[in-house]
């Protein structure tokens, strides 16, 4: 018996069945989508054990929104992160508060998406009948448009969701982290989401993480949500999010890349950096986000992770 098929054979004898879950719902201001999605989350069929918001040092307004709005509802916690620490380090605050209550199963919610009424149950359902599924996901829907899981493509600053159903879980190679429900075992086998990310990519590093350590991954085509992309995030601004782009690239490269392919890694840096040089040069009104994509490639090699700190961008 070859090594992957032993350590699944030994992941389905200790998993169990799902009997807790807990919802994190992650807040940095934008407290109007927090409070639909934690009513979208009180309507479901089945409701979670546990409703965990944390706030990622959101602006007093909203903070202060999001407190009157749970101050009559008891069975959602709030946990008041001290400052801004990410899309990673806000939800490993939420998991680690979910597994030291005995959870089975931790739903990582965006605050930007509203659940169907039975998204929580049909996706239990979906994980208790499979026990080799370490995360599921639901449908998303974007706008006109419906997604299905991930996929990546080397040496591209972005991923890619794809718009139809999957014939093989093969070809989902990652649960986008809008909504994902995650088996407690896979926790413990691989830790938490990787807080050098801060913004991007983290979900796909945590996705390649869990099936590395024997785990599969899949889409349930039966139940879906709303999500309204980007709500947050895309206050960021243009050259932020190009900073976090390119560097997290190259790190979620570095870290989930074949070997053959890895060595190439420096040459795309190269190019790209080159790249971004010319556009400086012969697009002067492109050059500050030139300059943010240069200094997230810079910032990668120097091993400048986390919040960025440069205030140009």
């Amino acid at each position: 018996m070859n090594l992957r098929l032993w350590l699944i054979k030994l992941l389905v004898n200790k998993i169990k069945s799902i009997q807790k879950v807990a919802v994190i719902v992650l807040q940095f201001n934008n407290s109007e989508s927090t409070k639909a999605c934690l009513a979208s989350i009180l309507e479901s069929l089945i409701r979670p054990d546990l409703i965990i918001v944390v706030d990622n040092a959101s602006n007093p307004e909203h903070l202060g929104n999001l407190k009157s709005f749970i101050s009559d509802k008891p069975e959602i916690e709030l946990i008041e992160s001290s400052g801004n620490s990410g899309y990673s380090g806000g939800n490993n605050l939420g998991i680690k508060r979910a597994l030291s209550q005995g959870v089975e199963a931790v739903f990582i919610l965006n605050n930007d998406v509203l659940v169907a009424p039975e998204m929580f149950s049909q996706l239990l359902k979906t994980l208790n009948a499979n026990p080799q599924l370490g995360i599921v996901g639901p449908v998303s829907q974007e706008g006109p448009q419906k997604t299905f899981g991930g996929q990546v493509n080397w040496f591209k600053s972005e991923l890619k969701h794809l718009t139809k159903p999957s014939a093989s879980t093969n070809q989902i190679v990652y649960i986008p982290g809008s909504a994902m429900l995650i088996r407690r075992e896979v926790f413990e086998r691989v830790g938490l989401l990787d807080e050098r990310f801060f913004l991007y990519f983290e979900d796909a590093d945590f996705s390649f993480r869990a099936q590395r350590a024997g785990f599969l991954i899949g889409i349930d085509p039966n139940t879906g949500i709303q999500h309204f992309v980007s709500a947050s995030t895309g206050r960021l601004g243009e050259n932020k999010l190009l900073y976090y782009h390119y560097r997290n690239a190259l790190l979620f490269q570095a870290k989930n890349m074949p070997l053959g392919l890895s060595l190439l890694i420096p040459l795309w840096s190269i190019w790209q950096f080159s790249k971004q040089i010319i556009k400086s040069i012969l697009q002067p009104k492109k050059s500050q986000t030139a300059r943010a994509i240069r200094q997230g490639i810079i910032d990668f090699y120097l091993g400048r992770f986390g919040q960025i700190k440069k205030t140009f961008l």
